[in-house]
């Protein structure tokens, strides 16, 4: 829940001037009691009382996952009361057309373009890491249990290769881009272990 607050606190805020001027000045406890029940029939989600002010958060529609992260397929996860929708994926904001397109409408090479590593995990998982392989004309040069060594095909028509993983805890595929010249997942692995990732990497 805390990307769903997140998202509330910084959406936007404004005060009720109607009731300001009743406030007790030096029981805000009082002012939390007296004003919440109200706040929530009106559909007021987040507030915060202080002394003389109190600050109100409108409460929009939104849909959760079965671990509790904001998530709708193919449509919002989050719509506001003045009609402002947001998409979201696994707890991760992301964009309208991602979301609202079949998996097989999206062009993988999007990838190669989106600079946000939670982004491009999201789009990786929505495609499928056989169907990316497939469309980036990826070729096997090496294998080792749950690990590929990969060659894509870009845009730029360069081979350049790029390390396939399983992540055990999630269940999802990874791409991670490692230096021209690797041949072997021993290479590719230990690359990986002995420097920082590049930001070419496919996660």
């Amino acid at each position: 829940m805390s990307s769903l607050v997140s998202s509330l606190e910084s959406f936007y805020e404004f005060i009720f001037w109607e009731i300001l001027d009743e406030f007790n000045e030096n029981n805000k406890h009082l002012n939390f009691f007296k004003y919440m029940a109200d706040a929530y029939k009106s559909g007021l989600g987040f507030t915060i009382i202080t002394d003389k002010e109190f600050y109100a958060l409108a409460l929009p529609k939104y849909s959760l996952n079965s671990k509790n992260q904001i998530h709708k397929d193919f449509a919002p996860a989050i719509i506001w009361p003045d009609g402002e929708k947001e998409y979201w994926l696994n707890g991760i904001k992301m964009p309208e057309d991602i979301v609202i397109k079949n998996p097989e409408e999206i062009n993988p090479k999007i990838l190669l373009k989106e600079p946000n590593v939670e982004i491009r995990r999201e789009i990786v998982r929505k495609i499928g890491i056989e169907r990316i392989c497939q469309k980036l004309n990826a070729k096997t040069i090496d294998s080792y249990k749950e690990y590929e060594l990969l060659i894509l095909n870009l845009e730029d028509k360069m081979n350049r290769p790029y390390l396939k993983m399983k992540n055990p805890s999630t269940g999802t595929y990874h791409l991670e881009g490692v230096p021209l010249g690797i041949k072997s997942i021993r290479e590719a692995l230990n690359w990986r272990n002995q420097t920082n990732l590049e930001p070419s990497i496919i996660t």
